[in-house]
């Protein structure tokens, strides 16, 4: 059950943004945009966690310190994740 007073945490960092809920987060790399598939597709690669625990690491760590990723690439924020166990998927377009 969600904490009394939850809202999703929005977090950006030099290269990547994304969004962490109670059960799940997502992230993308700005490198990742691709017009071409956002148009035919209408989907961006991203990456998400793959457990609602991994979510809540995540979720709880931004509650207290909402920025504390300002000042990362993405290559950084996964390193941070894979170092503290927070884990996640990569969900790259698919071209049907």
């Amino acid at each position: 059950m969600p904490p009394a007073n939850y809202k999703p945490v929005s977090f950006r960092g030099i290269d990547f943004g994304g969004t962490a809920e109670w059960n799940e987060f997502t992230f993308a790399a700005d490198s990742d945009e691709d017009e071409f598939m956002s148009e035919i597709e209408n989907m961006r690669a991203y990456y998400s966690s793959t457990s609602p625990g991994a979510a809540r690491k995540l979720f709880n760590l931004l509650k207290v310190e909402p920025k504390i990723f300002n000042q990362k690439t993405v290559e950084e924020f996964k390193e941070f994740l894979e170092q503290y166990k927070i884990s996640f998927q990569y969900n790259p377009t698919v071209f049907r």
